[in-house]
């Protein structure tokens, strides 16, 4: 508020000033608002230029500023009075803090969400303790331990419901504001909101595990990270300041010793120009736009639940030129789905067979298992089944009301006599016979995510040049999922090392500038997670492996927000390219201009070259930073960023 009040002051001041000016009033009556206008709101730039001298930073924009403003100061009282330049020093200043300030709150609004997602954890919460509540730290509570979420509150700490039910929303986690019902015997993050009803959870993460607590510094670290185009800037504004001093020096010295060393009018005008050039060179837009950009790049991705680590790793992303995905859990389920039951024997109907095999596996703890009992969608009776031997890695044997049962592999069958025809199918297939006589078999295919398929076709309209699908299941499999998913390049039968030179063999092949993806949502996908130029983990916000690895975390498990992703770090860039195109353009003409009106004596742009300066500097960072808010706002921008978010 403080510094809007000293704004607006400062804003009044240059504009009597500025008045006076245009009526020629007397220098002096000019000067006294210019200055204080001036000092009200420049004294910070030379707060900030101490300290950049003081750290051995001579030449930063700061200095600049502080150069050209003192020197249209002094340039009107050399005399003969070329122009009073009172009003554009400090329309200077003035300026540049604004344009600081408007750079700033855009930051702020990205260090305001991390401050809210910390206040959203609260530092006192309910636990059970002798079948009494008791009010606890935090940081105090342990992994097992039972807490109590009233409607309203915030879950503070992971955990799995052991008592009510409610509605949550997950908002501060995945980005959809859409609530989900959360029963018994399910587990919840921290961070997401109760919305309905009482509920008791067992804690199974402290604190410095939660996942609000990952989510926050993974915030954090994404804003104190650079991309190499900010990081560039950096050290170009290091060089490009003590040149830009030295051409301007040059300017105001060279043209007076050749022309006329003499005429006092002369070394005035040439100083003029130096000064023009001084606060052309200043680069404010430079160094301001392309952090500026990233900034909300990143903003704009948390808000859909996608924490990007760093700005490098946003632009990487908008540089992709070959993205790999893990095939089970995340491009498929991870679970088992019946996909063919072809039966050989009539004396069984398929539900009967169902219903046997689903007796047989109601114990077991398989994948195949669990997918064969809950594709029944029934209630077993397990008093129906005795004597069940499981075998290693080929199937179970046992007995249905009396009735010698085999379920598995075919080698399993044969072993025991029972003549079966091999399935030569992409799917897993699970062989059955029932009182020593082959029945059938089922045909189990892994279930594909909501979106994988729209998700290839985006990535292909995004031009990634190799899209590729990584497993470690046989080749059937992958060859039958890669089909449905239209990918060309698949490879299977992988280990994790295997993957992992895979991915190192596309960053070899990769173009200079292009770069590699992986996404995957597993331990065993971490070594290639963090091998790859860019990781992505899918759905594993809980995962502490997956989170270390990845350099961005999509917290839920959409796989569209990949393209929302890509699609945001590509307009990052073009925003950047654009500012730094804009910024660099604008100088250059004006500068051009400045120094042929001055060689010809054009007076119309002379009397205006400190104004055409001030523009091509202040101006243009004004510009840059409105250009920058409105491509990459998120709610301008939803249907852009977000077009897919709404679809799964």
């Amino acid at each position: 508020m403080l510094k809007l009040l000293k704004f607006v002051i400062a804003s009044i001041l240059f504009v009597i000033s500025l008045i006076f000016d245009l009526f020629e009033f007397d220098a002096w009556v000019i000067f006294i608002p210019s200055i204080v206008g001036y000092i009200l709101i420049g004294y910070e730039i030379y707060i900030e230029t101490w300290k950049d001298i003081m750290q051995k930073q001579f030449f930063t924009e700061h200095t600049l500023i502080v150069i050209a403003t003192i020197a249209a100061y002094v340039l009107v009282f050399i005399p003969p009075t070329y122009s009073v330049e009172f009003p554009e020093a400090t329309a200077i200043a003035l300026f540049y803090q604004i344009g600081e300030y408007l750079n700033e709150r855009s930051i702020d609004r990205s260090k305001r969400s991390i401050e809210g997602l910390i206040k959203l954890q609260p530092t006192n919460i309910k636990v059970r303790h002798k079948d009494k509540w008791i009010t606890r730290k935090i940081n105090d509570v342990k992994v097992g331990e039972t807490i109590l979420v009233n409607p309203g509150d915030v879950i503070p700490l992971d955990g799995i419901i052991t008592k009510g039910s409610t509605n949550i929303n997950t908002a501060t986690i995945d980005g959809e504001s859409t609530p989900i019902r959360a029963i018994r015997d399910q587990a919840v993050l921290s961070g997401c909101a109760n919305m309905l009803s009482p509920i008791e959870i067992s804690v199974t993460q402290n604190i410095a595990n939660s996942t609000l607590t990952k989510i926050t510094n993974l915030m954090k670290k994404s804003l104190n990270s650079k991309s190499k185009a900010e990081s560039f800037m950096e050290k170009f504004a290091k060089f490009y300041t003590p040149i830009a001093l030295v051409i301007a020096l040059l300017i105001t010295i060279i043209p007076p010793l050749i022309i006329s060393y003499s005429s006092i009018e002369v070394w005035q005008k040439w100083l003029n120009s130096g000064i023009t050039v001084l606060i052309i060179s200043c680069p404010c837009a430079l160094v301001l736009c392309v952090p500026l950009a990233f900034f909300n790049g990143l903003g704009a991705a948390s808000k859909y639940g996608i924490l990007i680590k760093g700005g490098q790793y946003l632009e990487i992303l908008g540089k992709l030129d070959t993205i790999g995905f893990d095939k089970t859990g995340t491009l498929t389920e991870g679970v088992f789905d019946i996909n063919e039951l072809h039966i050989v024997n009539n004396k069984y109907t398929k539900n009967e067979v169902i219903k046997i095999v689903a007796s047989m596996e109601v114990n077991s703890n398989h994948p195949i298992a669990l997918s064969i009992v809950n594709s029944y969608k029934r209630a077993v009776k397990e008093d129906m089944i005795n004597n069940i031997q499981v075998i290693t890695g080929s199937g179970i044997i046992g007995k249905y009301k009396d009735k010698r049962v085999i379920v598995g592999s075919h080698a399993l069958l044969a072993k025991n006599n029972i003549n079966s025809k091999s399935c030569d199918c992409d799917l897993t297939h699970v062989y059955i016979a029932i009182g020593n006589e082959f029945v059938g078999y089922l045909g189990l295919g892994d279930k594909i995510k909501p979106g994988a398929k729209e998700l290839i076709k985006e990535l292909k309209k995004l031009q990634i040049k190799n899209i590729i699908m990584l497993t470690g299941n046989i080749k059937k499999n992958a060859q039958l999922i890669s089909n449905q998913l239209d990918i060309k390049k698949y490879f299977y039968e992988l280990l994790p090392k295997d993957k992992l030179d895979i991915i190192s063999e596309f960053e070899a092949q990769a173009q200079k500038g292009k770069y590699v993806c992986f996404c995957g949502d597993g331990v065993n996908d971490a070594p290639s997670l963090a091998r790859a130029d860019v990781g992505i983990a899918m759905g594993n916000i809980g995962s502490q492996v997956s989170v270390d690895a990845a350099d961005c975390v999509i917290t839920d498990d959409n796989l569209l927000k990949i393209i929302s992703t890509i699609r945001i770090a590509k307009r990052t860039l073009f925003c950047s390219k654009l500012n730094i195109a804009l910024s660099l353009g604008f100088k250059i003409c004006i500068l051009a201009l400045s120094l042929i009106s001055n060689i010809l004596f054009i007076p119309m742009i002379l009397d205006i070259g400190l104004w055409l300066a001030i523009f091509a500097d202040v101006g243009v960072m004004l510009i840059t930073i409105t250009i920058t808010t409105l491509l990459m706002n998120e709610k301008i921008n939803r249907r852009k960023f977000g077009y897919h978010l709404n679809k799964v």
